[in-house]
């Protein structure tokens, strides 16, 4: 198959899934990517591939050439799925994982704000993620059967992607978290107007391509609020720092490992991420403790 048809079925394909100006982003990507590929897909080989990635990591900058490398992977994931291609050669390429800058949460202030001047499905999204520490794409990928309203559970067993739905999660380790009563709210929110198996969904009734959906809004939200910009990611950033928070307080009956299960997280991922970011915790300590 020609790489340039393969990438046009790619933008063909998601054209209805994005806004106008994700999708112009993405088509300037993957004219980048396509540059440094082989003309036809049946020429690309294992060594096409490694030096496709080289030439992207060294040419561009960090966050640009991941994103080369992403979309680029999901087009062959695509076209192998539609039976375009024999074979993906994408398959076991894992773009460079990108840097996690300073964790800054949303105090409760900030929260209180975001939600009041937020709407639609952006408010819905924004109520779910800031009080349960899912996943962006794990968010999108809920169908109203991973709800359990009678056990206040949420089954976190799947994961959206640049369009494409994942049966795994982003660890591959699927897991069962609590349905806190102020998700709760935001869920019966969105169970009052349910037209779909998806808890959320686009206007034809499937799932969201991704939180990119969500970008310009977000962005327009924060500077109408007077907010400090940070990442969508933040609503997780903030779950977690704030139960981590009441974790370490002093007879505590939530523990550190529980919240690393909620999260999705090693207890290592959560020691270096979150417990960090508390401050002088650990100079409270009682001195007393060890006599």
């Amino acid at each position: 198959m020609n790489t340039k048809k393969l990438f046009e079925h790619y933008l063909d394909t998601i054209y209805v899934k994005v806004d106008y100006f994700t999708y112009k982003n993405y088509k300037s990507i993957t004219k980048t990517a396509l540059r440094h590929l082989p003309k036809e897909t049946e020429e690309i080989s294992k060594k096409h591939i490694y030096t496709f990635l080289e030439e992207i990591t060294q040419r561009y900058k960090a966050g640009y050439a991941r994103k080369i490398i992403i979309n680029a992977k999901v087009a062959f994931e695509i076209a192998f799925e539609d039976q375009l291609i024999c074979q993906n050669p994408f398959e076991k390429i894992e773009p460079t994982k990108e840097e996690i800058s300073t964790i800054s949460p949303f105090c409760d202030d900030e929260i209180k704000i975001v939600l009041s001047g937020a709407t639609g499905a952006l408010k819905d999204y924004l109520g779910v993620a800031f009080f349960t520490g899912m996943r962006g794409g794990e968010i999108l990928a809920l169908t109203w059967d991973d709800i359990d309203f009678e056990k206040k559970t949420i089954s976190v067993t799947k994961s959206v992607s640049n369009g494409l739905l994942k049966n795994n999660t982003k660890t591959g380790v699927d897991r069962v978290v609590p349905l806190f009563a102020k998700a709760e709210y935001f869920f019966r929110q969105l169970e009052a107007k349910r037209v779909s198996k998806w808890v959320f969904n686009r206007q034809n009734k499937d799932h969201y391509f991704g939180t990119t959906v969500f970008a310009r809004s977000w962005s327009k939200l924060l500077l109408d609020s007077n907010i400090k910009y940070r990442s969508l990611r933040h609503t997780r950033h903030t779950f977690a720092t704030n139960l981590v928070e009441k974790a370490l307080k002093k007879d505590s009956d939530i523990k550190l490992v529980s919240v690393a299960k909620i999260l999705g997280h090693s207890m290592q991922t959560l020691l270096r991420y979150y417990v960090r970011p508390i401050g002088n915790e650990h100079l409270m300590i009682d001195r007393e403790i060890l006599e």
